[in-house]
């Protein structure tokens, strides 16, 4: 039975990402996290809007 034996050892070359010196990554995060939780928001308000609206319009209608 033959065994594989590596005979070159593995040269793992550990490398430092760009640091954004300017902070504009950071800003970019929260500026799209901000618009997230405004988009969410919009959106609850809106369908809880539309469920009121047609409540108030559904209880005239039916007391007229």
């Amino acid at each position: 039975m033959a065994l594989w034996i590596q005979t070159k050892p593995i040269i793992v070359k550990i490398i430092r990402p760009p640091e954004d010196r300017s902070g504009l990554s950071q800003l970019a995060h929260v500026i799209y996290s901000v618009f997230g939780l405004v988009g969410v928001t919009i959106v609850v308000v809106s369908i809880l809007g539309l469920a009121l609206g047609g409540f108030l319009f559904w209880i005239r209608r039916r007391s007229a």
